[in-house]
């Protein structure tokens, strides 16, 4: 057995005794070293289970966002990504994918006769929920993205035309979304975004800044990335 495949069998093992947060290193290292690819979609909706049950939700979401672009057919990984959804409040996008399923894999002559109706009203269902998403530029995205883990986002997902040509990151914190891009033309400096959370003691904490409460009742720090965009952070006071 290679070093991947057993990574994964102990992970397993672990996993199947409850002990999530046991698994979830074995289950990483055995991705990283190089599965075979029948065990990718398995290991990445293992993996991704383990990290919603520990409460690790915004990586859960990324590494079942990531299985379910790489394998879009396979269901199970889908499914899981519903559960990761719904878990974090995002029912509508949770619905989506259950609605997706069932739509494609139920197969009735009823789910059939109305097939056309099911794909348009899952598509409007999926365009209804609207987010806006600013971008930030950024000199180095993956310095970045280690930058903004501080503040709780996870990383998404990342995108590169080709070698050598600027890279675009997204990272996620619950349903608040930031794209670190390093091409010229996304956004500019000095660019403020505003960031609600529930505990901005904690943040303040982390980079050693003292919140204060602003006139419109919310206790605020503002910070300022490696790239000089400008975040000021709040929690109702």
């Amino acid at each position: 057995m290679d070093d991947a495949r057993r990574e994964y069998e102990i992970g397993s093992e672990h996993d199947s005794a409850g002990r999530e947060p046991e698994a979830i290193p074995h289950y990483e290292r055995a991705l990283e070293l190089g599965l075979p690819d029948e065990l990718v979609p398995g290991t990445l909706l293992q993996l991704g289970s383990s990290l919603r049950n520990v409460g690790r939700l915004d990586d859960a979401l990324a590494v079942l966002g990531d299985g379910v672009s790489r394998f879009p057919d396979h269901a199970a990984l889908r499914l899981f990504r519903a559960f990761a959804l719904a878990t974090a409040g995002r029912d509508r996008e949770a619905l989506v994918d259950v609605l997706h399923l069932a739509r494609t894999r139920i197969d009735a002559p009823d789910v059939r006769r109305y097939a056309r109706s099911l794909e348009a009203y899952t598509r409007d269902l999926g365009r209804e929920h609207a987010t806006a998403t600013p971008f930030l530029r950024v000199a180095d995205a993956r310095a970045s993205t280690d930058w903004y883990a501080r503040l709780g986002f996870a990383f998404e997902f990342d995108h590169r035309f080709e070698p050598g040509l600027p890279l675009f990151v997204s990272v996620r914190r619950g349903q608040a979304r930031l794209f670190l891009s390093e091409h010229t033309g996304d956004a500019r400096p000095n660019t403020l975004v505003y960031l609600e959370v529930d505990d901005v003691d904690a943040i303040g904490a982390e980079f050693g800044v003292v919140p204060e409460t602003a006139p419109w009742n919310m206790r605020e720090v503002e910070l300022v990335d490696p790239d000089g965009n400008r975040l000021r952070i709040g929690t109702p006071a």
